[in-house]
């Protein structure tokens, strides 16, 4: 039978730390997820990673109920052998690494609504790039279909890999680029309607490495066989989906930056999910000579040279940051959410007319 786990973060159950708990609303985590929510939270409620409904906790989750049927499974098979199955079948877990058509992760629980949830980059250190399937604007990125799985053998996951070459020259700091991508997957881990963001790892070579879920297609590509526009029902179904993800990640303090049809990929069940959101903010092109001289750093400065974004759908204030109005805050780039809402505009009008 296959191991109770947190859908969360993908652990097994256990009657200490990864004890199951249960939220107002029904929904079940374990006792380490949910604490980690409620640090972040700014007041005694929590909002369910699933259905989103606020539940009333108190001063520690430790007030929770406790999921007593599932630990009373926990321990009527404590000596049994469980069958972890989070991985995909041995005989294909590379025949199929070039194949478009991909199989969902079996044991992920993703949702009707999104990608498979976030996963431990520290459980899994084996990584493996299997087919170079891109390029990114800037120099020495590189998109990659690639595999990781657990030590031993125990797991494997097919995920998609940003990988951005770092040179010894470089005037980025790659320690605070690293901390912002943490920080970016634990904001967006909840949301829905987006594709899984990993997290980031540091290669041998002084690389970084930028893993996320790999995807079955997307919008861009269904307006290719379409002669470059979708039709009527898509254009609904694939709006509402991009604005509910859009919304998702503006709730959890997130501007996407870069919302463009190849941006937009379809999950294993036809939803649309929002990717790249908040990279092009800190995967920044470095030493910039639009940069002020009063700025002590390039971390502050973003304009459309060094965040290479697509013009065609960049709101107006991306071309000239430095010239922001006073609503925006004091490190702010000129960026806000209201130019994600320009960039879904042009979207839409692109999915709709065929040309952008």
């Amino acid at each position: 039978m296959k191991v109770p786990c947190c859908s969360v973060c993908q652990t097994r159950y256990n009657e200490e730390e990864r004890v199951p708990l249960l939220l107002q609303c029904g929904h079940g985590f374990c006792r380490e997820c949910l604490s980690r929510m409620f640090a972040a939270s700014v007041d005694n409620t929590l909002a369910c990673p699933r259905c989103r409904h606020v539940s009333v906790v108190g001063n520690s989750v430790q007030a929770l109920r406790k999921n007593y049927p599932v630990l009373a499974l926990i321990n009527s098979n404590s000596s049994a052998n469980f069958d972890v199955d989070f991985t995909d079948d041995d005989d294909a877990d590379e025949d199929d690494e070039g194949d478009e058509d991909l199989r969902p992760r079996r044991g992920s629980q993703a949702s009707s609504s999104g990608c498979g949830p976030v996963m431990e980059l520290g459980a899994h250190p084996e990584m493996k790039l299997v087919r170079k399937i891109g390029e990114g604007r800037r120099s020495g990125v590189e998109v990659w279909a690639g595999v990781i799985g657990g030590g031993g053998g125990r797991c494997k996951h097919r995920v998609a890999v940003k990988k951005v070459t770092i040179g010894e020259d470089s005037s980025m700091d790659i320690d605070w680029m690293h901390n912002q991508l943490e920080l970016l997957r634990r904001s967006s881990m909840w949301c829905r309607n987006v594709c899984t963001f990993h997290g980031a790892v540091r290669n041998d070579d002084g690389s970084l490495s930028v893993v996320m879920d790999r995807c079955y297609g997307s919008v861009q590509s269904e307006m290719q066989r379409n002669e470059g526009r979708l039709t009527l029902e898509q254009i609904l179904r694939y709006g509402a989906d991009i604005a509910r993800g859009v919304a998702e990640l503006h709730a959890a303090g997130i501007v996407c930056m870069n919302l463009k049809p190849s941006n937009l990929l379809l999950d294993e069940n036809g939803h649309a999910v929002v990717s790249d959101y908040g990279l092009a903010s800190i995967l920044k092109k470095p030493a910039c000579r639009k940069a002020r001289k009063e700025c002590d750093s390039t971390r502050i400065h973003s304009c459309m040279d060094c965040t290479m974004l697509s013009p065609q759908y960049a709101a107006p204030e991306a071309w000239e940051p430095v010239k922001k109005a006073l609503k925006f805050w004091d490190d702010a780039i000129g960026i806000s959410v209201e130019s994600d809402a320009w960039s879904f505009g042009c979207t839409l009008v692109e999915m709709c007319t065929g040309s952008a």
